[in-house]
């Protein structure tokens, strides 16, 4: 190699060195900067608030999650693992059960039906994979899934399916992800140790999802708390509380560095869907 080529290649390392420690840098203003207004115990502008939330969804992006859900349920085998996308919202969710995977893959594309009507919202392509557990006849996998439902072979002794949606307030952690945009109103709780965590909640009243019904109005002192660390600004915890108590329902959120999602390969006989056949 020639010197000057040499110094060409060196020259172009130093530049994208210095590109990535000037953005580190700026993450780290930022993150010095949320901090600073997150510690105190003192009341956040919603200027402030949409600052802070920005600069924690900067940080979270691409970090992944284990999701305890609450209450924790005696003899549920189940897993969940988040990877976290941009501007607060999921890239991928994954929930592992005996004999049973799903993978959500939000996409961040728009949605369209696949007759090419315009729909509204995300397009999230779903993955169900179908193996033989423990004990279980292998014909009883077989006769678990219908084939005329799209379910193949995937080449490694089960079934998997693969369909699209439109990301809406029926997907898994959406309660917490309207919390985490502010899509809600908010208001920032004190400081408390959460989980092994110094954590000040986001807190809003708790609303019926869509679907649900209640005979009786819900009471004015029920609400949802989503838990920040103060020092990462990752959340911890989500949950819903009464008169400022716990009532042992939400997340647990345990940030797992190192760990990068991917969806599941899909065999021959499958294609990524572009677009939503049918609604959920």
């Amino acid at each position: 190699m020639s010197v000057m080529k040499w110094l060409s290649v060196v020259g172009f390392v130093s530049a994208l060195t210095a590109v990535h420690l000037i953005e580190r840098a700026r993450f780290s203003r930022e993150r010095d900067a949320g901090q600073e207004v997150f510690e105190s115990n003192q009341r956040l502008s919603e200027a402030q608030l949409t600052e802070l939330l920005k600069t924690s969804h900067n940080l979270a992006n691409d970090e992944a999650f284990r999701i305890v859900i609450l209450p924790k349920t005696a003899g549920s085998d189940a897993t969940y693992e988040l990877q976290m996308g941009p501007a607060g919202l999921p890239r991928y969710l994954h929930e592992l059960g005996p004999g049973l995977s799903a993978f959500d893959d939000f996409t961040g594309g728009p949605a369209r039906s696949c007759d090419g009507t315009p729909l509204t919202g995300e397009l999230v392509v779903e993955y169900a994979t179908l193996r033989e557990e423990r004990g279980l006849n292998p014909i009883d996998v077989v006769t678990r899934v219908d084939p005329l439902d799209g379910w193949v072979n995937d080449g490694a002794g089960g079934k998997i399916k693969v369909s699209a949606h439109v990301r809406d307030s029926r997907d898994l952690l959406m309660e917490v992800f309207e919390t985490y945009r502010q899509e809600r109103p908010l208001t920032v709780g004190e400081r408390a140790d959460i989980d092994g965590h110094a954590a000040r909640p986001l807190i809003t009243h708790h609303a019926l999802r869509p679907g649900d019904s209640s005979s009786t109005p819900l009471p004015s002192d029920l609400q949802d708390s989503l838990w920040l660390d103060v020092n990462s600004l990752r959340p911890v915890r989500w949950e819903i509380r009464r008169a400022s108590l716990p009532v042992n329902q939400g997340y647990v959120f345990v940030y797992t560095p190192g760990v990068r999602l991917s969806p599941p390969r899909l065999p021959k006989e499958l294609l990524v869907p572009t677009c939503v056949e049918r609604p959920r």
